[in-house]
C-alpha cells in the first residue's frame, strides 16, 4: 500500500494541482467534470480567508484535494 501524506496547499503546488485537474477532466470527458483548470485560480485560498485547501500525496504525486469553508 502506498504511503499517503497530507498537507495544506502552498502556491508552489499549483502546477501539481493543475495536472490532477487536467487528468480528471481528460478521464471523465465528455461527462461533466468537477473542476476545470480555469476554475482553480478563482477558488484558491486568499480570496476568502476562511477557505482552506488541503492536498494528499501518494507515491506517484498528488492524489487528491479538498477545499473546506470555515476554519479547520
Amino acid at each position: 500500500m502506498p504511503d499517503i501524506t497530507s498537507r495544506p496547499f502552498r502556491r508552489d503546488d499549483l502546477t501539481d494541482l493543475h495536472a490532477l485537474v487536467t487528468l480528471n477532466t481528460k478521464h471523465r470527458w465528455p461527462e461533466a467534470s468537477y473542476l476545470m483548470n480555469s476554475d482553480i485560480a478563482w477558488r484558491l485560498p486568499g480570496s476568502n480567508v476562511k477557505e482552506n485547501l488541503r492536498l494528499w500525496y501518494d507515491d506517484q504525486g498528488i492524489a487528491a484535494y479538498a477545499r473546506a469553508a470555515g476554519q479547520l
